[in-house]
């Protein structure tokens, strides 16, 4: 059985579509859609990510095709918006944030919140959770920089750099 992942960024200048091939972890960019957009959120099903839609300020698209084709969604329905704080299953439980400092993400294991040292990144901007893997998360910033753990958040490396503004962040995987 094949698998793949695909992330979605929405960024100040259209949607980065990255690939996950074999989940091997080499991420491949596959594209830049919608460039003239400021995409403000992105949603798309853990295990259906061929389907996604995508906010601007003004209006919303949907792709059924994993990114190739977007259509404008009329009427436009309210968009989701992209997590600043996360609630993590499994044991300890755990959360983890964006300080009310935003160049700054905390954790707590259940006993405090604690400052993640993750040197100068900029503004972080949002969260993602990957329902399918409990212990990964992903980090974007408005430097253009997109965040992985895989350990719920206590150690962090970086995926993508150079990207425009991030805004939002969604990930689902394919199975054939």
């Amino acid at each position: 059985m094949a698998q793949a992942q695909l992330l979605y960024i929405g960024t100040d200048h259209g949607v980065v579509l990255l690939s996950n091939p074999g989940r091997i972890d080499r991420w491949i960019s596959v594209g830049i859609e919608l460039a003239d957009q400021a995409i403000r959120a992105v949603v798309c099903q853990a295990d259906a990510p061929m389907q996604a839609t995508v906010w601007s300020s003004e209006q919303a698209w949907q792709t059924n095709d994993g990114g190739q084709a977007w259509h404008v969604l009329e009427p436009t329905p309210e968009p989701t918006p992209p997590s600043q704080q996360l609630e993590l299953a499994g044991q300890p439980p755990a959360s983890i944030r964006i300080a009310s400092d935003s160049n700054q993400l905390e954790r707590n294991d259940g006993t405090a919140w604690q400052s993640l040292q993750l040197g100068q990144v900029g503004q972080w901007s949002c969260l993602l959770q990957v329902a399918y893997q409990i212990d990964s998360l992903y980090a974007a910033t408005n430097a253009g920089e997109v965040w992985v753990s895989s350990d719920r958040g206590r150690t962090w490396t970086v995926l993508k750099q150079q990207l425009a503004p991030i805004n939002a962040l969604a990930i689902g995987r394919v199975i054939s």
